[in-house]
């Protein structure tokens, strides 16, 4: 059994999309599974052999349409996976655009699928509606620290030290709301707390964010890094302010390294017992939050550093697992 994965975006260490599929591919179990990054010669070819299934990652580009026809006129099952692209949040970013393309790909490409592939039932719960059938395949992690003993902490005295692992895009990530929460934090918190930022994006949306945080002496900025090169002891806590997540994999695993968190609600990552969430959409509740995280660091910050490395292993999927979800796209 093999199953053909199509994304014709940005893919490489450090994309979410990729930390999605690489897993999958690296993995030995009953399924293969095989990333196509170009509608190539070589892929069009194999679509005459209909033994495989397709699955189609994320939805806004062009080139899925002459796709989607191939796969129809060929006979071959195939799936779309938005990846949170669906959602209404999603449809606010560059919406008449986003709109504009469902509206004329609908009979296309959605209308000729098998289904629609969500990440979990928030993503489906979100997400506009169409007439088609609906799977919820979680994206996996398979591979994190499970090591308790081998974590080591280096504290600074009176530093709060926050990481943050993602691209570098203004509205999903919410970086503009932190950069709006960086401007009014109390002056008292402003020497003590530290951001540390890694991550790649668009030139646009990277030459932005650069401009804007050259006035902030407790942001650094890294570029993009590969996360086992990141020495996560170095920090407190993971931070991301973003709009929606589907499986934040960079928080899982700083969860593993015993880091609790500071995240938005739409992170689609329960922080009871783990951390402090805030609502990305209202700037006093983030605050009001780094004020309590400050305020009890000191008292709970080493249960919740024990709670978040036994979180993280409830991330943890079994090959067989996932196998068995993917098996049910063949029926």
């Amino acid at each position: 059994m093999q199953i053909n994965h199509i994304y014709l975006g940005n893919y490489k260490p450090g994309n979410g999309i990729y930390s999605v599929i690489n897993p999958l591919i690296e993995q030995v179990s009953e399924i293969n599974h095989k990333i196509d990054l170009q509608l190539s010669i070589s892929l069009i070819k194999g679509l005459v052999n209909r033994k495989n299934i397709y699955i189609i990652h994320g939805y806004y580009y062009p080139k899925y349409i002459i796709l989607s026809l191939l796969l129809f006129i060929t006979g071959n099952k195939f799936y779309i996976k938005p990846h949170g692209g669906f959602t209404n949040n999603s449809l606010k970013k560059s919406s008449f655009k986003k709109y504009i393309f469902l509206l004329l790909t609908k009979p296309l490409i959605i209308a000729t699928s098998s289904g629609i592939l969500f990440i979990n039932e928030q993503e489906k719960n979100n997400s506009i509606k169409f007439k088609k059938k609906t799977f919820i395949i979680k994206n996996v992690i398979f591979k994190i620290n499970s090591n308790n003993n081998l974590i080591k902490k280096i504290h600074v005295k009176n530093k709060l030290r926050f990481l943050m692992i993602n691209r570098i895009d203004i509205h999903h990530k919410g970086l503009d709301v932190f950069l709006d929460f960086m401007q009014i934090i109390p002056k008292e918190l402003k020497d003590k707390i530290e951001f540390t930022i890694y991550g790649s994006g668009d030139t646009k949306d990277e030459t932005w964010f650069k401009r804007k945080i050259v006035k902030f002496k407790n942001i650094n900025y890294m570029g993009l890094k590969k996360i086992e090169n990141i020495d996560f002891s170095n920090y407190d806590y993971s931070a991301l302010f973003s709009r929606y997540e589907g499986l934040p994999t960079s928080l899982i695993e700083g969860l593993s390294k015993k880091l609790p968190v500071f995240i938005s609600e739409q992170c689609n990552l329960s922080a009871k017992n783990i951390g402090y969430t805030f609502d990305v959409n209202d700037l006093e509740d983030i605050v009001s939050k780094l004020i309590l995280l400050n305020e009890s660091h000191n008292l709970f910050y080493s249960s919740l550093s024990e709670n978040a490395f036994l979180e993280s292993q409830n991330y943890l999927i079994q090959h067989n697992n996932i196998d068995n979800l993917y098996k049910t796209l063949f029926n």
